[in-house]
């Protein structure tokens, strides 16, 4: 299998969207921040699912997305 920086190299993309159920000691993390500081951006494929269809793929739903979500439950003021 290629690494992904020669595929980088060859395809030149502006964005690589990366969908994995366990990420954890499976991504090539340094080699995705040297792309990321050569300028390509990357994007969890959840996120790229909402862009485009406008909702939540529950599969892929993390406790994480929901804590640090900025449109999800009551204001502070609408609390206690």
């Amino acid at each position: 299998m290629k690494e992904l920086s020669a595929i980088a190299n060859e395809l030149r993309p502006d964005l690589i969207v990366v969908g994995m159920a366990e990420r954890r000691q499976e991504l090539p993390m340094q080699e995705m921040l040297h792309l990321r500081f050569s300028g390509i951006q990357f994007e969890e494929a959840a996120v790229t699912f909402e862009n485009i269809f406008g909702r939540v793929l529950t599969r892929q739903l993390r406790p994480s997305r929901l804590v640090f979500s900025s449109g999800l439950g009551l204001g502070r003021e609408a609390c206690c």
